[in-house]
């Protein structure tokens, strides 16, 4: 990706910032695009928010705008809410781990035994 525009709004404490690049397959996601700016300009991924994405049709060519906020009480109060939404960082969460059947609760286990109990009267009536 290249920068093709940097405009200083001092007023509202951001950067604004064009971008073209080409992409290989699919148009990238509004979070892929916030990690590789941030990176690019050295800032908190929190902080930056991707205004708009246009691609050309027929093309893999891919033009953004992003804004770069200089702190994030100035982000809180100018961006709109469902863009601040688009633009949250997502954390990874570890994958919970099974509970082995030492665990379960003795309610549970006793509702299998009941169960079973209940097949094996059948059973034997028939």
């Amino acid at each position: 990706m290249e920068l093709i525009k940097e405009q200083i709004e001092k007023l509202l404490d951001r950067k604004k910032l064009v971008y073209r690049g080409e992409f290989k397959s699919t148009t990238p996601s509004r979070a892929e695009l916030q990690l590789e700016i941030a990176k690019m300009q050295k800032a908190d991924p929190k902080l930056v928010v991707v205004e708009n994405i246009s691609t050309k049709y027929g093309t893999n060519e891919v033009t953004i705008t992003a804004f770069v906020y200089d702190n994030e009480k100035v982000y809180q109060e100018i961006v709109p809410k469902h863009l601040a939404k688009k633009s949250e960082v997502k954390v990874e969460e570890k994958p919970k781990e099974e509970t082995t059947s030492e665990e379960k609760s003795p309610e549970v286990e006793g509702n299998k035994e009941e169960s079973s109990t209940e097949e094996t009267s059948e059973d034997k009536k028939e």
